[in-house]
């Protein structure tokens, strides 16, 4: 099992760095794709921060349980969405 993991996880790396090197090909391209991807992350935030200024939750989630579940990932952790 032990192996079988190790092998996973070597093969799961190489190919990060096969990706990592294609994409660096068109570096002008790869620095557009990662600004463009930054711009609409920052600018969900202000959505939602200007949203959450004006009413201080939605559904019954604070500002605190919506960037907890989209930005960390714990969507199992907040609570259930209450219309």
């Amino acid at each position: 099992m032990r192996m079988a993991l190790g092998h996973t996880l070597r093969l799961y790396f190489r190919l990060i760095g096969a990706q990592l090197r294609s994409e660096m090909q068109y570096r002008a391209s790869f620095l557009a794709e990662l600004i463009g991807n930054f711009a609409v992350t920052t600018l969900d935030f202000v959505a939602l921060v200007i949203l959450l200024n004006r009413f201080q939750a939605i559904g019954g989630w604070t500002i605190e349980e919506i960037v907890r579940g989209i930005y960390e990932g714990n969507l199992l952790e907040t609570p259930p969405l209450t219309l």
